[in-house]
């Protein structure tokens, strides 16, 4: 732990796109949609962002297009019926019905977008955030070589180490999420648990590579959303259809 520690305080310069997301809607009481349609419009995809990887590497990206991708998949999601709906957070998601959740789950779960990362110093020097005071940084213990820079809600404090927890906690909820809408379609009552594992595998693993599981990880994972008849033990019957057909409610 104390390891990743020392890897971790150069990342108190950054702040990860859903962060950013939770800051600019929660602090300043706005809605996301609005939010994301005000980043679109002075086009903030354009003064650069980073990868952080998983071995904690910063790693500068070129291509401003996917950020634009992700401000405008989630400005769709929420344009017909939850333009009003203000991000406080991932408990604040308990609020969209089942559908939403895992709308923006999936797209929030992407792992191009759960990697990507602002230099907090860039964020202070775009002035379509700064001008309106959108942004609530702790400027007294900020520098340009400062480790301490603070970007969290006022009764919570996210470290580098948090985020990076947060995002792994969010991947796992987006397969449960998942599971959980599939089970919901199989009427005839025919995937079990062992079948369920090899789609959210699949899902998973499109999602984001780096992240593969082994069977028996995604298998607890998935333990408190599988219903009884899935968690059945022993072998299908011999005679049992190879193909399940889901029934989606309009």
């Amino acid at each position: 732990m104390a390891l990743i520690s020392k890897l971790t305080n150069k990342l108190n310069d950054f702040i990860d796109f859903n962060s950013l997301m939770i800051h600019l809607s929660a602090l300043n009481k706005e809605p996301l949609f609005e939010v994301v349609t005000y980043l679109l419009h002075y086009e903030i995809y354009n003064i650069g962002f980073y990868y952080i990887d998983m071995d904690l590497k910063v790693i500068p990206e070129d291509s401003p297009e996917l950020i634009k991708e992700y401000l405008e998949d989630i400005q769709k999601a929420l344009f017909i019926t939850h333009q009003e709906w203000i991000y406080y957070g991932p408990e604040s998601l308990k609020a969209l019905d089942e559908q939403m959740q895992i709308t923006l789950i999936s797209s929030m779960g992407n792992y191009k977008y759960m990697h990507a990362f602002f230099k907090i110093s860039d964020l202070l020097a775009f002035s379509p955030l700064v001008d309106e005071n959108l942004l609530h940084f702790e400027k007294s213990n900020y520098s340009s070589n400062s480790h301490n820079v603070q970007h969290t809600l006022p009764d919570q404090q996210l470290t580098a180490l948090d985020n990076f927890n947060f995002e792994r906690d969010k991947f796992i909820r987006t397969g449960q999420a998942i599971a959980k809408y599939i089970w919901s379609m199989d009427k005839d009552k025919k995937i079990r648990t062992g079948d369920m594992v090899q789609q959210i595998k699949k899902i998973l693993y499109d999602i984001d590579p780096s992240k593969h599981r082994e069977d028996e990880t995604i298998k607890t994972w998935l333990s408190s959303v599988a219903p009884d008849y899935a968690k059945k033990k022993g072998r299908p019957n011999k005679n049992s259809p190879k193909e399940i057909t889901l029934i989606m409610k309009k």
